[in-house]
């Protein structure tokens, strides 16, 4: 048993991405995206607040935006994520909804003794026919990962220590005159990592010790948008829509190969005068080579990070909106999500739920931006968090 189970440890070692470019990625909506970053979505990949900005009003000066971002997750710790961008409206483009140049810094830590920094960038180019963002970034993280419950019977945890620096740059291009892009993404990676077994339990014994190892990530996407929203950073009605279809390849200098894959959808509506809806649809793959360090997982508001793994992971999420008076507004959402290896296990896999409420505060100044705070119940876990934007 030993050997068989130290064997897959050894080769399933690989890099934990999401963190870096959920949190780092700059201020997805809550601590569990998109989001990490969206994290998530992110991080489109590398965050949903990054990719986005709005030409509401033309100023002849950009502005300074520090946001706080508290880490409240049972699995990342507590403590939290400070990021100064320096937003600016694009005025050399006439086209509504021009995302605005946004550069910026960002960095923090948490209770578990993860820390992380990192500098971003984004712009539109050539009217808003061309959209770039990237980032560069490095993270020491402490994390639980709960996949080898499925390997050797483990049924408890192991802890992680990976220390990583990377970058990642995408380019999207307009398609004519529509509101569809698409584009390359690529993305980079050192983590030098180590795994702790260490159990009271003498079953498993043997098992303490430390496991080192290092990893290369070199990966090619292609991602492509459908973007029909009012705004971005606090749409009230329209759709985004994508795909994502990444390769991680030794040709390209990766320790290893493997896909890994996402489609998302985004419908925004307005009911009434004060009441908005949004419906969240989110299906991740990763084929059998992808190491459970960059597995898809389920994000849901209230469930802890990395906590429900799967080779295939689905989610949905409604929220729904209603503004008070002057700039105060309260929000109500709730949501389900599987984890599962494949489709036939997906009516046998567990059903993970989320519930929850929070209030807004917009910031007209700042191109509408709402921020707020959530409080988010899941089956076994309660959350709270920072929302920036729609919370999604």
């Amino acid at each position: 048993m030993k050997y068989t189970f130290l064997k897959r440890i050894q080769w399933n070692g690989s890099l934990y991405l999401l963190l870096l470019f959920f949190i780092a990625g700059v201020l997805p909506g809550f601590g569990q995206d998109k989001t990490v970053s969206k994290i998530n979505k992110g991080l489109t990949d590398i965050g949903e607040f990054e990719n986005t900005s709005d030409t509401i009003k033309k100023k002849k000066k950009g502005s300074f935006v520090p946001v706080p971002f508290p880490v409240t997750d049972e699995n990342l710790g507590y403590g939290g994520i400070l990021a100064v961008a320096y937003m600016q409206n694009n005025k050399k483009s006439n086209r509504e909804n021009t995302p605005q140049t946004i550069t910026g810094i960002a960095g923090g830590g948490t209770s578990t003794g993860t820390w992380l920094a990192s500098i971003f960038h984004s712009q539109s180019m050539n009217n808003d026919k061309m959209r770039y963002n990237g980032m560069v970034g490095y993270a020491d993280v402490f994390l639980d990962f709960y996949i080898l419950e499925k390997i050797d019977r483990l049924r408890f945890p192991i802890e992680t220590n990976l220390t990583f620096w990377g970058t990642q740059h995408q380019m999207l291009f307009r398609i004519a005159q529509s509101n569809f892009f698409i584009g390359p993404q690529y993305r980079f990676m050192n983590v030098k990592g180590k795994i702790k077994l260490e159990r009271d339990d003498p079953d498993y014994e043997d098992l303490a010790i430390y496991l080192k190892f290092k990893e290369t990530v070199s990966a090619i996407a292609l991602l492509g948008n459908y973007d029909s929203r009012d705004q971005v950073i606090s749409p009230v009605k329209g759709y985004y829509t994508g795909f994502l279809l990444r390769r991680n390849a030794t040709w390209l200098g990766a320790t290893r190969d493997y896909y890994w894959a996402e489609i998302y959808a985004y419908a925004y509506y307005k009911l009434g005068s004060r009441l908005y809806t949004i419906l969240k649809f989110d299906f991740q793959y990763a084929d059998d080579n992808t190491p459970f360090y960059v597995k898809p997982y389920i994000e849901l508001r209230g469930v802890p990070a990395m906590r429900y793994q799967g080779n295939e992971v689905s989610t949905f999420e409604n929220q729904w909106r209603i503004d008070l008076f002057k700039n105060i507004s309260m929000v109500a959402f709730a949501g389900v999500g599987k984890s599962f290896n494949s489709f036939k296990e997906f009516s046998e896999s567990k059903r993970i739920y989320n519930y929850g409420t929070g209030v807004r505060y917009t910031l007209k100044n700042v191109n509408n931006l709402r921020i707020g705070v959530d409080v988010a119940w899941s089956n076994e876990d309660f959350a709270w968090g920072i929302s920036l934007g729609t919370g999604l």
